[in-house]
């Protein structure tokens, strides 16, 4: 029997143990609360907790009205349940939404210059581009400006052939008539001087 007491005993102790698990709470919104060193508003003040600010709940079950509490410096007491709420206080609200903003300026912040230094990047692009445009604008004005000259300097050295074929035409033409005159006049003089031989 005494060992059905002990297990029991052993039972009842471990759920009880296991039937309150810490949790966290605040502290309303409206004002600060005293945190007092036993369950009743006979006990000394120890100190106090400001509106909005968080708590670790110790002890679930309200005592004349008071639970106990232990705040952020791991310090413990007791306060009225009444000015203790789950939901997180207006104030603790307002931090983490700043803080939230200030981490999503810094994300737009960090992505504006990204995109400046990206922006930047393809003027740069861009402006090789447009140099390589004028380059090759100015090198294909170069090239029709060549052309214009070879075409130039075909047509003048054709007409230099043209000229010289028809300077060596009329040399020609001359040495022939020359050599006609030249056969005519040593042929008369040749006919002269066999005429005064005979």
């Amino acid at each position: 029997m005494s060992l059905i007491k002990i297990n029991l005993l052993s039972l009842t102790i471990l759920v009880s143990t296991f039937s309150f698990a810490e949790r966290t709470a605040y502290v309303t919104d409206n004002l600060s609360t005293a945190v007092r060193s036993g369950a009743t508003n006979e006990y000394r003040i120890i100190y106090y907790l400001p509106a909005g600010t968080s708590v670790t709940v110790l002890d679930d079950e309200p005592e004349n009205g008071f639970i106990k509490v232990r705040d952020d410096k791991g310090r413990e007491g007791w306060t009225l349940e009444r000015f203790i709420t789950d939901q997180k206080g207006a104030r603790i609200k307002l931090v983490e939404t700043q803080d939230q903003l200030s981490k999503a300026l810094l994300t737009i912040e960090n992505q504006k210059k990204q995109h400046s230094a990206e922006m930047a990047k393809l003027q740069q692009q861009l402006d090789s581009a447009s140099n390589l445009i004028e380059k090759n604008q100015s090198l294909q004005q170069e090239i029709s400006e060549l052309q214009t000259k070879n075409s130039t300097l075909e047509q003048q050295n054709r007409r230099m052939n043209d000229r010289y074929l028809q300077e060596w035409f009329f040399a020609g033409g001359l040495t022939v008539v020359v050599g006609v005159v030249i056969g005519v006049i040593f042929g008369r003089i040749s006919r002269k001087k066999r005429s005064a031989w005979n």
